[in-house]
């Protein structure tokens, strides 16, 4: 594990913090995984951070040559005890009170640049910063989600996703109390799998597995019916089951996406 610099705020001073948390912090609520689907590009912004700087890439130490499977229902490794979960709040409250919001524009001149923040920036390099302080609390690599999402307020959005034994929960830069990914106003758009790689996420990858689950079904009973056994017809799926507004079920384009807002 990469020794991290001083300057993100002082991981043990932030560890203490969240363990002085314990009276005032709520219980989690429970959550669930993030569903995740089919791979999908990353943000040209995520891709230029990973030439820069490759230690913040997870996926560069993934074995490579490996298929990736369709689907992924990740496993956690990380417990939520009540010491954990003080230090989620204690880390996602510091970067959002501690870092000043500012836009790319301002602080690099040109848009869609992603850096863990220090004293200002905004969505993704807020997420960036808290991974960046868990991982040097010990936090699993592979349990710390980046994560594209669609705000009904300020639109394209990047949050960090904590995987845990309990289900994935949202540390936000517009919210300060964490809560389970399917509580979040959000369109999910794509996020990292315990390897890094990007996915299809959120109820857009419930509806796409749904939708293979249907075609398969489909084609097996045009098989069965070929060698001349009769079978129920599959059931539609509901329109509960589709994919959300505008996705269609189908594998988003995600690299030109900007995230910025608040």
């Amino acid at each position: 594990m990469q020794v991290y610099h001083s300057r993100y705020f002082g991981i043990v001073a932030v560890f203490l913090f969240g363990l002085s948390l314990s009276a005032c912090t709520t219980a989690p609520e429970p959550s669930s995984p993030l569903a995740l689907g089919l791979p999908t590009a990353a943000p040209d912004g995520y891709v230029a951070l990973c030439q820069t700087s490759p230690s913040q890439c997870p996926e560069s130490r993934a074995p490579a040559g490996l298929q990736q499977a369709a689907f992924v229902v990740p496993q956690a490794h990380t417990g939520l005890t009540p010491a954990q979960w003080n230090l989620l709040n204690a880390v996602n409250l510091q970067v959002n009170t501690k870092v000043r919001y500012v836009t790319d524009e301002e602080r690099f001149g040109k848009p869609d640049v992603w850096s863990p923040a220090v004293t200002e920036g905004d969505c993704e390099d807020y997420a960036l910063a808290k991974r960046q302080m868990l991982w040097a609390a010990g936090w699993a690599t592979g349990d710390l989600s980046m994560a594209v999402v669609d705000s009904p307020v300020t639109g394209p959005h990047a949050v960090l996703v904590a995987n845990t034994t309990q289900g994935a929960y949202v540390l936000d830069s517009a919210n300060s109390w964490i809560m389970p990914w399917k509580e979040a106003d959000y369109t999910w758009i794509t996020a990292q799998d315990p390897e890094g790689h990007w996915r299809v996420a959120g109820e857009n990858a419930q509806a796409m597995l749904l939708a293979t689950a249907f075609a398969n079904r489909q084609a097996g009973n045009q098989r069965v019916a070929l060698a001349g056994v009769t079978t129920r017809p599959a059931a539609t799926p509901s329109a509960a089951a589709t994919a959300p507004a505008g996705s269609g079920g189908q594998v988003p384009d995600v690299r030109t996406v900007e995230p910025g807002g608040r």
